[in-house]
């Protein structure tokens, strides 16, 4: 399983992200990680959700690796996929706090920051290289990083490629607080205050606050949606994210 379950308390449930060696996401990662969030937001027993990686890290991004080798029938149907998750995520009802260790890059970046509160481990790193790999980032993600991001920093965290780290990443907005022992204690201590909070209230107040980024997503991508799937698809881009990779590869050696 790509993604397992489980109770840390009554109501508060961990969801658990393991595929793979730093969770590279493609497009079975996507669908049923999209299809576990619909059922939990659906599940009347649940009152919070944490998200967290494996050991290694909470998200590498999307695996290049993959997306330059399959076809082009394959970005048709991971693009989509990586939209509806990024999306559900996003408008995701109930409390989502990110617990994130390890790295947290580009597209795993997107997914941590659409939590209502993100932790962050003092060892782990965060940021967004997408535009260094070469692909345009979608509607989904990059109004995430608007609506998350300090604004005085919201260009640089998206195209200079950076990586960032403990007070740093509060700085700039991409995580919440830092961890500095047990991230799931730490984690259903959050969870524990959000439980008090009424849950109408909550979903209520939750869609109130995420409207505008919601209506921003859809706006943006009815203007650039065409655009920035025409990029995904172009040979020169697969080129440039293929020699990406190659140095990458290269540079681990």
């Amino acid at each position: 399983m790509t993604v397992t379950t489980a109770t840390l308390e009554p109501g508060i449930q961990l969801v658990t992200m393991d595929h793979g060696k730093v969770n590279a996401i493609d497009l079975e990662f996507c669908e049923e990680l999209e299809r576990l969030l619909a059922e939990l937001e659906e599940n009347t027993s649940v009152d919070v959700v944490v998200l967290r990686g494996n050991a290694r890290a909470f998200s590498a991004g999307v695996d290049l690796k993959r997306l330059i080798a399959e076809p082009l029938d394959y970005v048709e149907r991971f693009l989509p996929a990586l939209r509806q998750l990024f999306w559900r995520a996003v408008a995701f009802k109930k409390p989502l706090i990110s617990a994130i260790t390890g790295h947290a890059l580009a597209g795993g970046c997107v997914l941590a920051s659409t939590g209502d509160y993100r932790l962050l481990t003092r060892d782990a790193r965060i940021g967004m290289p997408e535009l260094r790999v070469g692909l345009a980032l979608p509607a989904e993600g990059l109004e995430t990083f608007r609506f998350a991001v300090a604004p005085r920093d919201f260009q640089k965290v998206v195209t200079s490629g950076a990586w960032f780290a403990n007070e740093s990443a509060v700085a700039t907005g991409l995580a919440d607080a830092l961890a500095d022992s047990d991230i799931l204690a730490a984690a259903t201590s959050a969870a524990r205050n959000y439980q008090r909070i009424p849950r109408q209230v909550f979903e209520l107040t939750k869609a109130q606050i995420r409207q505008p980024l919601l209506q921003r997503i859809r706006d943006s991508h009815g203007e650039f949606g065409d655009q920035v799937a025409a990029c995904w698809r172009d040979p020169m881009v697969r080129d440039n994210v293929a020699k990406y990779v190659r140095d990458r590869l290269e540079h681990a050696r």
